[in-house]
């Protein structure tokens, strides 16, 4: 599990360093203060590969954008190298870096064919481009791995490739955004490995009746379509037909029971989903953290969620599993936190204290 992270140069951070990370860390605070940037951070950080930043520009919907490599860096500062410095609790210490390889930073025509022997360019297509992204990996100092990430885009046919050399550490992560896409792609991968499992399966599927007292089942039909078993219909649903709150419910649960990751990160976890099903939730993660030992990234700007999640904590009697993380700009302007623990959040909810500002 993770102990500490120090981001520098990431997005709108310059240089941040949280530490004191339990099984459950929720981070609050003010709109634009970069609490989704620090759970990409983490990510990037425990993931250890460069899948993560396809992940996050495909999620982010900026994969095709023309600056998609500059935006990464803090105030657009390519020559400063972004670097994220984790301290596990074994005492491992990992560090990916990330920097861009100038000399591949190029504008290239677009050869269209051959009349006469001769090339033709093709003008409508000369803001092809291709950069590249070097993705370096360090465990205790020792260099590991070393990617190149190739980011080619022209127009609007985006291109983002990854040539790997060897992957010797990764962990497997589940990032939740709550979009189609994302919830999508986290459901097919996580619920091929519950459908193996009968056990896992009917754990899904009871978790899922608290959401929804009709749901029989939940399987893949033809070409792989997620769909939906409901009490009293003749035919199965498509997923997609159930709703945002049921989709991500059942995400974010299929993440927890396939046990397939070992860190999972949910961004705005209170979008689209009824408080009810927020405290059943918050149960879960609790329960499957402790028994498992996987860890959670949460953010949230919903004062109602973080009382849910203090009825949980009181009423099962769960002892320092969490950390509350404020996110927020100090006087120069740079983010920063203040950690709550398990015993100050409860006291402030109880209190009716504002931790988000």
């Amino acid at each position: 599990m993770l102990e500490q992270i120090e981001i520098t140069n990431y997005k709108g951070i310059k240089n941040l360093k949280i530490d004191g990370f339990k099984h459950l860390n929720i981070f609050v605070g003010a709109p634009n203060t970069s609490k989704t940037s620090i759970l990409e951070s983490l990510y990037i950080a425990l993931l250890r590969s460069p899948i993560a930043i396809n992940l996050i520009s495909y999620l982010r919907n900026t994969i095709s954008d023309d600056d998609i490599l500059e935006s990464l860096f803090y105030n657009y500062k390519v020559n400063n190298d972004i670097v994220f410095n984790t301290l596990m609790i074994n005492k491992k210490r990992y560090s990916v870096k990330l920097k861009p390889d100038s000399s591949k930073m190029s504008m290239l025509p677009f050869a269209s064919g051959l009349i006469g022997g001769v090339i033709t360019i093709d003008t409508r297509r000369l803001n092809h481009v291709m950069k590249k992204l070097k993705f370096v990996l360090y465990e205790n100092n020792d260099k590991l791995s070393s990617f190149n990430i190739n980011i080619e885009y022209n127009d609007s046919i985006p291109n983002f490739k990854i040539i790997p050399s060897t992957m010797e550490v990764y962990n497997n992560c589940s990032f939740i955004i709550n979009n189609f896409i994302s919830l999508e792609a986290n459901l097919n991968f996580n619920l091929a490995t519950i459908v193996q499992d009968n056990s896992k399966k009917e754990l899904l599927n009871k978790y899922c009746r608290e959401f929804d007292n009709r749901v029989l089942d939940i399987r893949f039909a033809n070409s792989n379509k997620i769909v939906v078993e409901l009490a009293e219909l003749e035919n199965t649903i498509n997923i997609k037909s159930m709703g945002s709150g049921f989709q991500a419910y059942t995400s974010i649960l299929s993440s927890i029971i396939s046990g397939n990751n070992k860190y999972i990160f949910i961004d705005e976890i209170e979008n689209g989903l009824h408080f009810d099903s927020i405290k059943k939730l918050f149960l879960h993660i609790l329960l499957f953290s402790k028994k498992n030992d996987v860890q959670f990234f949460i953010t949230t700007h919903n004062k109602e969620i973080l009382q849910k999640l203090n009825e949980v904590l009181v009423e099962n009697d769960y002892d320092d599993m969490i950390s509350v993380y404020n996110v927020f700009h100090n006087k120069n302007n740079d983010v920063t936190t203040v950690n709550y623990t398990q015993e100050n959040f409860k006291h402030a909810i109880e209190h009716n204290n504002e931790l988000r500002y």
